[in-house]
């Protein structure tokens, strides 16, 4: 059966422009990661009139009226608001009632960041890995989620556990990688959890434990994680930290394929070749190689050319 690939990051960055900031509360102090220089800080509170430019730009902006709320967000950051460069840098990104500029909403992204905000940490990091609007350099990504993490941001803290479990920019430390995985975890991330999944799979950093490894990835997958979707398929199918269930490897690998897993356009080609969880159909089974060889799929072109061969 293929796998997800590694980490599962890649097409976080566009999504994560998505999460929302507003009406969270601000991130509060919490303990120190053991054996981590990780100590979180109390965001600096917002003043009665930033909160009051916030919500007038909330507003024009759910009304339509983009250029005020753009005004009304300006500001507020030059009062030092975070949230507001937030905002302004995903409108931005998005091209909502401004210019479309990802290298400007990458300013304001970073802005933000310098100012300590997390979320606007988060988006920074996000840009160095990946872009747009700016050149890659991972030892900046890593700069922006110690900045994320201090701050209590758990995707940034998700990420920080990245560069530790993958060895980027950092030396490879798996226990210090759960650790910042645990502690996003704790606020239902779902990079954090589908992580933790695999960690718990393979033995790195915590003691291999299948149940566990399986709680993990069945929440991440709940949680939308597309590669923990295709992996908690996988699951399902070896009977890891769970009853063999092809029903339910089926209905997750189609839920993972619908969302653009490559991996699961293959193992919906192997469930249907082989009959489990769906009627055995050779035709179906082609359908669904084809899609994930023509996505890029080495193992399921095997997959196809085996069947055709044998047809």
């Amino acid at each position: 059966m293929a796998k997800s690939s590694m980490f599962g990051l890649k097409g976080m960055a566009k999504s994560a422009m998505k999460v929302g900031k507003f009406g969270a509360d601000l991130a509060k102090p919490v303990a120190s990661i053991a054996g981590s220089a990780i100590v979180y800080e109390a965001s600096k509170p917002r003043s009665p009139k930033t909160v009051k430019l916030l919500r007038k730009g909330i507003e024009a902006f759910q009304r339509g009226d983009y250029s005020a709320a753009y005004r009304y967000f300006q500001k507020a950051a030059d009062l030092g608001s975070g949230d507001a460069y937030y905002a302004m840098a995903s409108m931005h990104s998005d091209g909502e009632g401004v210019e479309k500029s990802e290298v400007r909403a990458f300013e304001l992204f970073k802005r933000g960041a310098d100012i300590g905000d997390g979320a606007c940490a988060r988006e920074t990091a996000l840009r160095y890995m990946y872009g747009p609007g700016v050149e890659i350099s991972n030892q900046k990504a890593y700069d922006y989620c110690v900045i994320a993490a201090k701050k209590g941001d758990p995707r940034g803290t998700a990420l920080l556990g990245y560069f530790y479990e993958s060895g980027v920019v950092v030396s490879q430390n798996c226990h210090e990688a759960a650790d910042l995985y645990k502690l996003a975890a704790k606020e239902n991330d779902s990079y954090a959890l589908y992580r933790l999944g695999v960690l718990y799979l393979e033995g790195l950093g915590v003691g291999k434990n299948r149940p566990k490894a399986f709680d993990y990835m069945y929440k991440a997958a709940h949680a939308g994680q597309i590669g923990a979707m295709t992996e908690l398929a996988i699951f399902y199918i070896n009977g890891t930290g769970t009853p063999v269930n092809y029903e339910e490897a089926f209905k997750w690998s189609k839920l993972a394929a619908d969302k653009g897993s490559v991996s699961a356009l293959n193992n919906l080609g192997w469930l249907y070749n082989n009959g489990y969880g769906v009627p055995k159909s050779e035709d179906e089974a082609l359908k669904w190689y084809k899609m994930a060889m023509d996505a890029g799929s080495e193992t399921a072109r095997n997959n196809y050319n085996k069947l055709m061969a044998n047809r």
